[in-house]
């Protein structure tokens, strides 16, 4: 079977579980729960024909909203079926969950291009993204994250594929889904400048193998090639995705803001340790993997000449997390209020109750930072081990990093509110630059298929603690609230 049939096979077996989950979403909550009320509300007006009436309680762009009302009038024009009246959102539900399946699709192909692996591989590495259970609970409810990641990916699979105007609308209706998305189409356009800057020569006669900080070095000495490589990144590799960020801007002065309708609740904040909260994220959802480097760093640790240079380094790391965690820690109305959400009782229960708490996960924070930051280092010991690769290899894996980071700290850092849904993007493009390689370690599969195992029991509990063990507010005895991510 070849790969690309693979791909659409995987695709239409992820959408088959997230319509089954729909069914029973349906049979357990049939009306919209949670921010489904306003979604469902905005997708009725635009299904009416009233396309300039807005919700105020909205606060991201109506791509998805569009989107499903466009399908379903081209379903009426085409087939004649004049039912809009009656759709409400346990159908809306049913197109969303086909976006599950197309992200799978999107996964397997960037996959598939990036680095071809060995099929077994490619199937549990592909799986354990998918079935991230943040990203995997959106798959039966009418939330904008699905349609937002596969709006992401197939951007960035028409822009591996150098398909410019494809790419660009994609873009386009990638940002019209969520603000944040303008930040990873940056991204592309990062990826596109650190592969020109990393291609940056020496001088003949230098050895051929070399530091990366030489290479740095070397761009630090030569500004008008670093100059002339960043305007071939974004005028000959990236000008319609450049022009993406030009609308976007031209959007922000328009509207006054990045935020639609109430920005009362989504003011900008510096909140640093959305990023360290992420980077514990990264090594709580891939724990066989961490596990493994704290091992490894445990080893290096024991070698004489490596143990300073590390402990320095873990305590630079750590004080960097005391002080962000210290002095830009922000704790959100909604976190505080909402009780139907799993951060509620992290918040509550350990940050609000013990401040110190804040303090005593700073270490963690530190080796999930180093873990991630390696996990781009396939053939580096802990930072400071022997690479193989030549040494504009090493340059662009580190160009990459900072590209990876600079848009993840872009993307979470503004927003005041904790929220794991707001971590999908930046993870899948994490895992996706760190994907094994093709000859990696006999382990891989297994660091694989713990993670989808992981994945599996982590959402069959999420799923059935959401469909079964509903709880009731005294203020509204008898509507359920349910348990969600």
């Amino acid at each position: 079977m070849k790969r690309r049939h693979v791909d659409l096979l995987l695709g239409v077996v992820h959408a088959a579980v997230a319509f089954y989950l729909v069914y029973l979403t349906n049979e357990v909550q049939p009306t919209a729960y949670m921010d489904e009320y306003f979604h469902e509300k905005q997708t009725h007006a635009y299904l009416a024909g009233r396309w300039s009436e807005w919700d105020s309680n909205i606060t991201t762009p109506p791509g998805l909203y569009l989107l499903t009302a466009i399908f379903l009038k081209s379903r009426e024009i085409f087939l004649g079926d004049n039912t809009r009246q009656d759709l409400n959102v346990t159908h809306f539900r049913y197109l969303n969950a086909l976006h599950l399946g197309v992200n799978a699709f999107l996964v397997s192909s960037i996959l598939s291009h990036l680095n071809r692996l060995p099929l077994p591989l490619h199937l549990l590495y592909l799986t354990s993204i998918v079935t991230l259970p943040v990203l995997f609970f959106t798959s039966f409810l009418f939330y904008t994250d699905q349609v937002s990641l596969a709006a992401v990916l197939a951007t960035a699979l028409a822009f591996l594929y150098k398909r410019r105007l494809t790419a660009f609308l994609l873009a386009c209706f990638a940002c019209s889904v969520r603000q944040t998305n303008i930040v990873w189409c940056a991204f592309l356009v990062g990826m596109s400048i650190a592969s020109r800057l990393s291609s940056i020569r020496r001088k003949r006669g230098s050895p051929t193998e070399a530091s990366p900080f030489s290479w740095f070095c070397v761009l630090l000495r030569s500004p008008v090639r670093v100059i002339q490589a960043v305007i071939q990144g974004i005028a000959y590799d990236a000008p319609l995705l450049t022009l993406v960020g030009g609308l976007f801007m031209a959007f922000v002065w328009w509207n006054g803001g990045v935020v639609l309708g109430d920005r009362s609740s989504h003011e900008f904040t510096f909140h640093i340790p959305q990023l360290l909260y992420f980077l514990a994220f990264c090594a709580a959802q891939t724990p066989l993997r961490f596990f493994l480097f704290l091992l490894h760093l445990s080893r290096s640790l024991c070698k004489r000449q490596r143990m300073l240079p590390l402990l320095l380094l873990l305590l630079f790391l750590t004080a960097l997390s005391v002080a962000s965690a210290h002095c830009c820690t922000v704790a959100h109305k909604y976190i505080l209020a909402d009780n139907r959400h799993y951060t509620f009782y992290v918040w509550q229960r350990l940050f609000q109750r013990y401040p110190v708490f804040r303090y005593i996960v700073t270490p963690l924070y530190a080796l999930a930072g180093l873990y991630v930051a390696t996990t781009f280092f396939p053939t580096v010991e802990i930072a400071v081990g022997v690479m193989t690769e030549c040494a504009r290899c090493r340059l662009l894996t580190l160009l990459r990093l900072a590209v990876f980071v600079v848009c993840t700290a872009a993307c979470l850092i503004p927003s005041p509110l904790i929220e794991c849904r707001y971590f999908i993007v930046p993870f899948v493009v994490w895992r996706l630059l760190t994907a094994p390689h093709a000859a990696a370690a006999p382990i891989a599969p297994l660091i694989a298929a713990s993670e989808v195992l992981l994945n599996v029991a982590v959402n069959f509990i999420t799923v059935y603690v959401f469909f079964y063990k509903p709880f009731f507010w005294d203020s509204q005895p008898s509507l359920p609230q349910r348990f969600m991510w």
